[in-house]
């Protein structure tokens, strides 16, 4: 069934190819796969562009204006859900640097990209307001 969905996407009659297909050599010369954040065999297929470089490919759906509203728009949401007793309005704007705590510990948290071992929410209002969202 892999070779076979493999094959749909090589032949045109599938847009893409999801699960349990292993990045080798041979899918990732021939396929645009999608970059694994864990261990695991689950990936992406899709047919590789030839018009735009591959870090290009993925901002070619969209315009720049969506991508500035979805960072605006993140940038503005990642305050609330961090905020605590620590980390709180009048700290963000005496040490600007923790928004970049705060940007880190949101993305980590919805994408599960990283391991968070010491969050910033250890107390407060909004300690769960992450896990409330998810």
């Amino acid at each position: 069934p892999i070779y076979a969905a493999l094959q749909d996407v090589e032949n045109k009659e599938a847009s893409l190819a999801i699960g349990g297909i292993y990045r080798t050599n041979n899918v990732t010369s021939r396929f645009d796969t999608s970059y694994s954040h864990m261990e695991d065999c689950a990936a992406f297929i899709s047919e590789a562009s030839l018009a735009l470089p591959k870090y290009r490919a993925i901002l070619g759906p969209f315009q720049p204006a969506v991508w500035a509203l979805v960072i605006i728009a993140y940038m503005i949401a990642i305050v609330p859900l961090t905020i605590n007793t620590d980390y709180n309005l009048l700290s963000l704007l005496t040490q600007p640097s923790r928004l970049m705590h705060m940007f880190w510990y949101v993305f980590s948290t919805f994408t599960n990209s990283f391991l968070v071992k010491d969050p910033l929410l250890v107390d407060g209002v909004f300690t769960n307001s992450t896990s409330l969202l998810i």
